[in-house]
């Protein structure tokens, strides 16, 4: 009976990742890799590219106070290796880095003059000693640094506009960068904007979690979580959608299990209860993510390039049928194109990964020509609307609960044209 299951679960494992490396191809330049740390480092992206704890690293309680769903790093010898060698390489100049982080303390080094502080916090870097090529970024007590270049010839630009990451707090940090133009986004605010060109070295070498090698080996001292790198450069509405998409606590949560006797005491030590934490002006007990409109207006804030996810659209069960509750969110869209006659949007459609593929590109195509017929019913010119169906192809979440799930069951529209 026991080998009869074993022999299951490999059939459902094997399928699982036939799965997920068939979207891993469908969807190139997006999401690929996903690290939840729950007590390891594997990969639940699309390349299944799992990681190696190195050093003292110990399982920890995460944002939501779950044990052992996040990684501890004591910033002395522990850091999280991601190898690059047989897997793709992340994309030198166009990627996306997002994780949640808590920092307990800075590593105390020698000065740094440039930026007039002793004081580092490694978040990543990527490099290799014998040739020279460094990718660094690391926060410090005065604001942030990033590196892409060679030794001794660095591209790297420091920001000390005063915003830095919060000691003893869950924080969301992403840095996005298109080549040319690199963002760092503290929770769902951008923090730093720096211009310059910017790479990554796409020399099959590891990424490193919480530790500046090579160089003076500073170390990250406190938690790492859900790190996700995008072979792609994200907007500041993308940006919020998965801050606010990570932020809210899962429904159902499994019960822990207890940690192990022995880990238990270093681990409360080190870590007091941990939550959440935002700098918003909203509510605090209000988890909703916020909406981009001007209220006297009733209307989008737009901008060239941007996408605003439609978030209270809604259809019918595998139909594309509009729910009424979506004709409130449609009629502001009716008004910001109404106030902007010159605007071109593309409206797409994107379904999650259940079900064949083809049948939810189409079903996701046929949704976005629905709310683009409702716009022309309100007298906007169907000219200055084009549709596209994506299907589960460009996710915004991952697919494994189906509160993700539904996330990526949206309608959206970009900005073509001002």
């Amino acid at each position: 009976m026991m080998f009869r299951w074993f022999v299951v679960w490999c059939i459902l494992a094997l399928v699982g990742n036939c799965g997920l490396f068939a979207q891993s191809k469908l969807a190139p330049g997006g999401w690929v890799y996903m690290y939840p740390m729950d007590g390891h480092m594997g990969d639940a992206g699309v390349y299944r590219n799992h990681g190696w704890l190195r050093g003292n690293v110990q399982p920890t309680q995460d944002r939501f106070g779950r044990s052992q769903q996040a990684l501890l790093l004591d910033g002395q010898s522990s850091y999280i290796e991601i190898p690059f060698d047989r897997s793709p390489d992340i994309a030198p100049d166009v990627f996306t880095i997002t994780a949640w982080v808590y920092l307990e303390s800075y590593y105390i080094g020698e000065a740094w003059d440039p930026i007039k502080t002793y004081r580092y916090a490694p978040i990543f870097s990527k490099s290799d000693s014998t040739d020279g090529f460094q990718c660094r970024f690391i926060c410090t007590d005065k604001g942030f640094y990033f590196d892409g270049g060679k030794e001794k010839q660095s591209r790297g630009l420091f920001y000390s506009g005063g915003v830095t990451i919060p000691l003893m707090k869950w924080t969301f940090v992403s840095v996005t960068c298109n080549g040319y133009s690199l963002k760092i986004f503290i929770n769902d605010r951008l923090a730093a904007s720096m211009s310059g060109s910017f790479a990554f070295p796409s020399n099959g070498k590891p990424m490193l979690i919480g530790v500046d090698k090579p160089g003076a080996d500073e170390y990250w001292k406190g938690a790492v979580d859900d790190v996700s790198i995008w072979e792609k450069y994200l907007t500041e509405e993308e940006i919020k959608t998965i801050y606010w998409t990570q932020l809210k606590r899962p429904l159902n949560l499994p019960i822990a299990n207890p940690i192990r006797p022995e880990v238990v005491k270093p681990l409360l030590q080190v870590t007091p209860p941990l939550q959440a934490d935002t700098i918003i002006n909203e509510k605090k007990d209000s988890l909703s993510p916020p909406t981009y409109s001007i209220d006297s207006l009733n209307e989008f804030v737009v901008s060239e390039g941007s996408t605003i996810v439609l978030r209270h659209v809604l259809f019918e069960q595998s139909k594309a049928v509009l729910l009424p509750e979506s004709y409130e969110e449609l009629d502001k869209l009716v008004t910001t194109l109404q106030h902007h006659p010159t605007m071109l949007i593309e409206v797409s459609g994107h379904t999650d990964n259940q079900g064949n593929r083809v049948l939810n590109i189409q079903l996701s195509e046929e949704r976005a020509q629905r709310v683009k017929q409702y716009l022309v019913e309100k007298g906007i010119d169907g000219k200055r609307i084009v549709c596209k169906g994506f299907g589960p192809d460009k996710p915004i979440s991952p697919n494994f609960t189906e509160d993700q799930r539904r996330l990526n069951r949206r309608v959206e529209f970009m900005i073509l044209k001002m």
